[in-house]
């Protein structure tokens, strides 16, 4: 299992990290400091969850789950 976590306050993506390893121990995790990057990281793998702030800068959560999504649907369709 693949697990993204965008996230600009690294208490809170250590927090996230810590949670989700508990729950899914043999995940990989990538964390990212703001959604830009995180999008990046989207279109280059496949993430299985997806954890992200709706306030970030650069490209917030919403932002980002929009073209996350936007992108899912594009790949169904082909």
């Amino acid at each position: 299992m693949r697990i993204l976590i965008a996230d600009d306050m690294e208490y809170a993506r250590a927090n996230i990290m810590e949670m989700v390893k508990k729950i899914f121990p043999e995940a990989e995790i990538d964390t990212f400091s703001d959604g830009t990057h995180a999008w990046e990281a989207v279109k280059k793998r496949e993430y299985d969850l997806l954890f992200t702030d709706v306030r970030m800068i650069r490209m917030n959560g919403s932002e980002l789950a929009e073209k996350v999504a936007e992108m899912s649907e594009r790949k169904q369709s082909v």
